[in-house]
């Protein structure tokens, strides 16, 4: 059984290969260049990376929000200003549901650490 909010593609945590799946799946969900990163060979600290980058990028899009009709309202004009509000919404809505997805997969990959020592 799959924990509800549990990444879509991302074996469970029961699977013998978990944490190289879990890895491969937080690598898809970070910057470019943590897949030649020392830290890729670390599962717990990856994943505790992705989670602050994901964190990061979620206030990112809040504050876009909050302040680009302040900052670029006069060069985009009201109905480019609409799509684009309505674009950071929707990008603040997927990191949000990314923010739990990697929060469990962080959260499983503890335990299985746990398990393993």
């Amino acid at each position: 059984m799959v924990t509800a909010g549990w990444p879509v593609g991302l074996v469970p945590e029961s699977a013998d290969d978990f944490v190289d799946r879990a890895v491969s799946w937080l690598l898809d969900q970070a910057p470019a260049d943590l897949r030649t990163s020392v830290v890729r060979a670390y599962p717990r600290a990856l994943a505790y990376l992705v989670w602050l980058h994901v964190g990061a990028q979620t206030e990112a899009t809040r504050d876009a929000y909050r302040t680009i009709r302040a900052e670029l309202g006069r060069q985009l004009g009201p109905e480019a200003l609409g799509v684009v509000q309505q674009g950071l919404e929707a990008e603040g809505a997927r990191l949000l549901r990314l923010s739990r997805e990697v929060d469990l997969v962080r959260s499983a990959i503890d335990r299985q650490a746990g398990r393993n020592q």
